[in-house]
């Protein structure tokens, strides 16, 4: 568990920047090219978390696995947006179940950004996941509170490309950015639930599941 080629997991206030992994990564749950797990909740304002940090080995797990980071997460009731920028992933990326991303595996807490990462790996989950060339699974589910129905700045996903195979085997939602996005606000100007600037070159295919370019489900 928490497996990373340069950090297997961090808490709290951190950063990692311009640094590259050329190993290959093997582990179960949270694996990720650069750190398998980053865990923030107790930051207070925004902060690019991962900046500039580049990953070509191959990195191979079963849950929440990240070309980048397997598993990112943070508070759900802070003011703090959890930040990864200019980041890019080369490797092959093998997961299992769960989640499994080019550039990272989950972000399953509200308020998070990708900007301007890009994939050129191969991504594939054998089993029931959530697997998209930038990141599995974005966002936060619909609290009861909300009937169910919209949760505000759930997830953004901006100028971020694919250019890799992206597959599953499995019962999957399949996207060549991300597999599997929660839903935003009933207010569209908000941007809530927001993918933009984006483009997919790579082969997208589902075993049994939902497939999409840009979004599997």
């Amino acid at each position: 568990k928490d497996i990373g080629g340069i950090c297997g997991k961090f808490t709290k206030d951190g950063r990692i920047d311009s640094s590259v992994n050329y190993g290959k990564i093997e582990g179960n749950e949270n694996v990720g090219g650069i750190a398998g797990a980053a865990n923030y909740h107790d930051i207070t304002q925004t902060r690019t978390f991962f900046y500039a940090c580049v990953n070509t080995g191959n990195v191979s797990g079963t849950t929440d696995v990240g070309g980048v980071v397997g598993y990112l997460h943070g508070s759900n009731g802070s003011d703090y947006y959890i930040h990864v920028e200019s980041c890019a992933n080369y490797g092959n990326i093998n997961g299992n179940k769960s989640t499994t991303g080019g550039i990272v595996g989950l972000i399953p807490s509200i308020k998070g950004r990708i900007y301007r990462c890009a994939n050129h790996g191969y991504v594939h989950s054998s089993g029931d996941s959530r697997t998209g060339g930038i990141i599995g699974l974005m966002g936060r589910d619909a609290p009861p509170e909300t009937l169910g129905l919209y949760v505000s700045t759930n997830l953004e996903i901006g100028w971020c490309a694919n250019k890799g195979t992206v597959s599953s085997s499995g019962e999957a939602r399949v996207g060549g950015i991300v597999g599997y996005t929660e839903e935003g606000t009933i207010d569209w100007e908000d941007h809530d639930a927001w993918i933009h600037d984006c483009y997919n070159e790579g082969n997208i295919s589902s075993g049994n599941g939902k497939a999409g370019g840009i979004i599997g489900y």
